[in-house]
This record gives structure tokens, sequence and C-alpha cells, in this order.
């Protein structure tokens, strides 16, 4: 079996566009006909939840919904450019490996040589000593503990070929991140509505993984922003 978890993250799209397109699409393809050719019983694609942009914040969304994106030069970013072409790489893997499942990961958090938004907030606590959000702070994410990833990537190997999205249920506004975060570690925050704020994401339904895989619950977000304070302070 095959987990293909590589590729660029999103703010790689913007250093270098093209070289991470070409990685995504033609590394997906590379795999596939790797996989047919030494009879590989199933693959793994690690997708994310970058396919929903083009949605409202308020609307939710399953794996049935039909995507949109807009590519027009004048509106389409280097967040576009990843979730179309995380996109791509499901069709072509759907459509080219019959034992294939897709999963889309929603905001990650966790420890360890990594990129996500809540490790970025402890980092800058610990450098600076404060925290800053960008934008108003109303922005609300479904911060996924990594621990539940791994575990539904390894139950993903006795799941039906598909798409399922791998997405806390839960939603919580970076203000409030920012608030628990300062509180435990005794800095301050401020939100600078000067700056962009990131990307706003439909609510994500994980109804479908959830019913694939029994006796499962996503860990609740203030157990898991615990257990990461409790290792880096």
């Amino acid at each position: 079996m095959v987990v293909h978890c590589a590729g660029g993250t999103a703010i790689s799209y913007k250093q270098e566009p093209i070289r991470e397109l070409n990685i995504q699409i033609a590394g997906t393809q590379n795999i596939i006909n790797v996989s047919n050719e030494t009879g590989c019983e199933k693959i793994i694609l690690i997708s994310s939840d970058h396919v929903y942009i083009g949605f409202h914040e308020d609307e939710e969304v399953d794996e049935t919904v039909e995507l949109k994106f807009s590519l027009n030069p004048q509106n389409a970013n280097f967040r576009h450019l990843f979730g179309f072409s995380k996109s791509i790489s499901e069709m072509v893997w759907l459509k080219n490996f019959n034992n294939s499942v897709v999963l889309r990961l929603a905001s990650i958090y966790g420890t360890g040589e990594c990129s996500n938004l809540i490790k970025g907030m402890i980092d800058e606590a610990r450098k600076t000593g404060q925290i800053s959000i960008w934008g108003a702070g109303s922005r609300r994410v479904q911060f996924t503990y990594l621990p539940d990833i791994i575990n539904l990537i390894i139950h993903a190997i006795g799941i039906g070929s598909g798409i399922y999205n791998i997405a806390n249920g839960q939603r919580t506004m970076l203000v409030d991140v920012a608030r628990e975060i300062s509180k435990r570690m005794n800095v301050g925050y401020v939100i600078n509505e000067d700056k962009p704020e990131g990307p706003r994401f439909p609510y994500v339904s994980n109804h479908k993984i959830l019913s694939e895989v029994h006796n499962f619950s996503f860990t609740p977000f203030s157990i898991g922003l615990e257990k990461i304070l409790a290792v880096v302070q």
C-alpha cells in the first residue's frame, strides 16, 4: 500500500507556483504508474480542504458538492492554485487506480518540525512575548489534531474507495485561540486589522468518515491545545 503525502504547502505555491504544480500533478501520476506496475493493493492520497475555496464560510460542504474555483488572473491567488492542483490530483487518483482513497485534511495543528497556525502562534509568543492576529480575529477554523489525522490515515487502509473529509467538527475563532495561548503563556496579543487575514472556508462535514470508522471521535480543540502547550512550555 502507498500513502502519498508528498507535495508543497499552500505557501510554497506563492513562492514557486509552476514548480509546485508540476510536483503535485506529475508526481501523483508517477506514483499511480508505479503502483499499477508493481501490483500495489491500495493507495491513499492526502488532499486538502483548500479544494472548497469558493464556498461561503456560512455554507456546509461534504464530499459530494461540485467544487468551485476562480482561475481569473485578477482574482486567483496561490491558495486557489494549491486547491486546484489538489482537485486535479484527486481526479487522476480516483480514475486511474481502482482501490484508492482521498483524504481532504482541514487545518492541522500539532508539534514537531511543521508549519501550522497554532504552532506559529506559540512560536511567536515564545520569541516576541506577543501574539499577532491578522484581520478582525473573527475567522473560524476547524483545527484538527495531528494524532487524529495519523489515526484516520491508518484506518483508511480498511475503508472503501472514495473521498473523505478529515476535519474536526468544531470551529474555533482565532481570537479565542490567541486569548487562550496568551493566558497560558503569560503574553499579550494584538489584533492587526491592517494585515490581510487568512482564508475563510465553509464548514466541512465529517459525517462520512465517522460513519466508516467506528469508535473514533475527534479530539476536542481545548484538549489538543492543552497537550501541545504542555509540551512546548
